[in-house]
């Protein structure tokens, strides 16, 4: 009787090698002998065995000899603490006030970033949004104000209002920076866990809000007060990244952060003002697809 192969077989021009024809492998194997033995075949190297899942498209986090590229875009919390340091004693009291006036809020960030992975050393580089937030809150026991009465364009009469007043007034410093990061990276299985030092360089810093004088009046900044720079040079940082994967390619990232400010305000106002904003970012990374594909992560 005659028997025949579990998948079809094409042969090919060289009289020991034949290609199995079946979805889950193309490889070629090599037959070093074969013959008839009771019309059945005797292989002397075994047939493959087939892996019994199929691939998965999705992020490898496995360690490669080629370099990986990837893209981040994330948003997330941020609590900026506020430092003053009076320049000298004569205006300690002042600092003292506006240490007593103003409180830390918290507020956000967001930013963009393309990285690129190498024997599980990374670089990063990117654009950011980070906004500090404080508030000015405090009142006057016996303010006066005086308010004009008028009708009919004529000044009817003049009242005077003395009594308590209280004021809270946001303050903003909105940083726009590029930051620069070098991290090594330990795969866990499906995840990552990374670890990152680097450096933002400030681009520009807008300033909005008021504070307390050297008068003990509130006063705005930076228009008359001239108080904040508007460029404030590089701010070094660290940071720990988790990454695990969301949907096929897609991973998702939590990386708590702290960033260190230089002084922000003018180098000639009275009062020197430096800010640390630990943060967490959160988002998704996404591999660039170089060529033709994607790294591949095979699911066992």
């Amino acid at each position: 009787s005659s028997s025949s192969l579990a998948f079809p077989i094409q042969t090919v021009s060289n009289d020991n090698v034949i290609s199995l024809d079946k979805n889950q492998s193309r490889e070629i194997y090599n037959i070093s002998r074969m013959e008839s033995m009771n019309s059945k075949l005797v292989w002397e190297k075994q047939l493959p065995k087939f892996p019994r899942g199929g691939t998965k498209d999705c992020y490898d986090f496995g360690p490669k000899k080629k370099a990986k590229f990837f893209f981040e875009v994330y948003a997330g919390p941020l609590y900026g603490i506020q430092s003053l340091r009076a320049k000298s004693a004569e205006y300690v009291d002042w600092e003292k006030r506006r240490e007593d006036t103003e409180t830390n809020r918290f507020s956000y960030l967001a930013g963009v970033r393309a990285g690129v992975i190498y024997r599980n050393f990374i670089f990063k580089a990117g654009f950011e949004y980070q906004q500090l937030y404080d508030q000015l809150n405090y009142e006057k026991s016996r303010d006066t104000q005086i308010v004009n009465v008028i009708q009919n364009n004529q000044l009817i009469r003049t009242d005077t209002i003395t009594g308590r007043t209280i004021a809270k007034i946001h303050n903003y410093h909105r940083v726009y920076q590029i930051p620069l990061s070098l991290g090594y990276q330990m795969n866990l299985h499906r995840n990552a866990l990374s670890f990152h030092l680097g450096a933002a360089i400030n681009i520009t810093t807008s300033h909005k809000g008021a504070m307390l004088n050297s008068l003990n009046q509130d006063q705005r900044f930076n228009n008359p007060l001239q108080a904040y720079k508007s460029r404030i040079g590089v701010s070094p940082f660290v940071s720990v990244q988790w990454i695990g994967n969301l949907k096929g390619k897609i991973n998702y990232f939590i990386e708590p952060s702290v960033q260190f400010y230089p002084k922000i305000s003018e180098s000639s106002f009275p009062i020197q003002e430096k800010y640390i904003a630990p943060n967490v970012k959160i988002g998704l990374q996404i591999p660039i697809r170089i060529g033709n594909k994607y790294h591949k992560h095979q699911v066992r």
